[in-house]
């Protein structure tokens, strides 16, 4: 018996076009698995992914990684999502089934190595933690419609069998985190603006008194000897620094550009956060040419991004949309 979430049964992995705050053609295409994951659940469902950024204006450097950005219960609910944790009480995939027949969702905790999309990357080659949201489930033919990052994927066969494993030596994940998802009524463009209006003072209170950039600029200098000549060492740093640091700028843009396009201070400050977001990726580069053993200036990594992250946020501050 086939199973499916009724909403996105029609959707299909071969034409399905992510949100354009991540996805192809934007600096950073995929930001991190579960927040990826609700963009896109947005996206699918017809509701406004480019008010999730909102999030990315309380960001912060946590000493040794910038945060890895998650919606909160209040965010998700803004936008029309009942997101809960589950408890699992039988095997994973029948508590998948029952809730994709009964109208809601969940995200659940995998192996990226039985996951096809990660191929050149995770795929067969490495085991690894991920999120992603089935959509619709076959157990019979082995079949499975998934959404995953900036996408919406298709398994099948072994892949399929392995990843619903509760064996160890199959996965690495045998008692994953799992939400319930449900979704309720969407909110109106007008309503989300108005209503995200208190989510950009509660984000702004809650953003760090110091600069975030600075504190991850002297991480990385500090750092720099520790990956030179080690690039399984850059994966891993560039992976908590640089790609969050400029995912959550891109994240940041994409939101304030949808916000609030006339105002002009919100309009500076989606450019400023834009200029981090591209520059990010530029000290990512010189990253992995030092893992790769080439002379690189720790002076020149993020050099003048502080300076453009306060801009930013004093920006969004000084706008009539900004902080009371």
């Amino acid at each position: 018996m086939a199973h499916a979430f009724a909403p996105l049964a029609a959707l299909d992995p071969a034409s399905h076009r992510p949100a354009p705050v991540h996805g192809p053609g934007t600096p950073w295409p995929e930001t991190n698995c579960a927040l990826d994951l609700y963009l896109e659940l947005l996206n699918v469902t017809g509701r406004h992914p480019e008010a999730l950024g909102v999030v990315a204006l309380s960001a912060d450097f946590l000493g040794d990684a910038w945060v890895t950005l998650k919606p909160g219960s209040d965010d998700l609910q803004r936008h029309g999502l009942s997101v809960v944790e589950y408890n699992t009480w039988r095997p994973l995939l029948e508590h998948v089934a029952h809730h994709l027949d009964t109208g809601r969702l969940m995200t659940v905790e995998t192996d990226s190595w039985w996951l096809p999309d990660t191929a050149g990357t995770a795929y067969r080659n490495e085991h690894t933690k991920t999120s992603i949201t089935p959509l619709r489930l076959d157990p019979a033919a082995r079949t499975m419609t998934y959404l995953h990052n900036a996408g919406c994927y298709a398994l099948e066969g072994e892949d399929f069998e392995a990843l619903w494993s509760e064996q160890a030596p199959r996965t690495w994940v045998p008692i994953p985190y799992v939400e319930l998802v449900t979704l309720c009524a969407a909110p109106t463009e007008q309503r989300m603006r108005t209503e995200v209006a208190d989510a950009v003072r509660s984000h702004l209170g809650r953003a760090p008194a110091s600069n975030p950039v600075e504190r991850l600029r002297a991480h990385l200098v500090a750092t720099l000897p520790r990956i030179v000549g080690d690039e399984p060492a850059f994966h891993k740093l560039a992976f908590v620094t640089t790609r969050q640091l400029g995912a959550s700028a891109q994240l940041a843009a994409g939101f304030l550009r949808w916000w609030a396009p006339d105002d002009p201070d919100v309009v500076r400050a989606a450019r400023a956060f834009t200029e981090v977001a591209e520059r990010a990726g530029q000290t990512q580069f010189a990253l992995a040419r030092a893992a790769r053993g080439r002379r690189v200036d720790p002076q020149t990594l993020l050099a003048g991004l502080p300076a453009v992250w306060d801009e930013a946020i004093a920006a969004v501050r000084a706008s009539r949309h900004g902080e009371p």
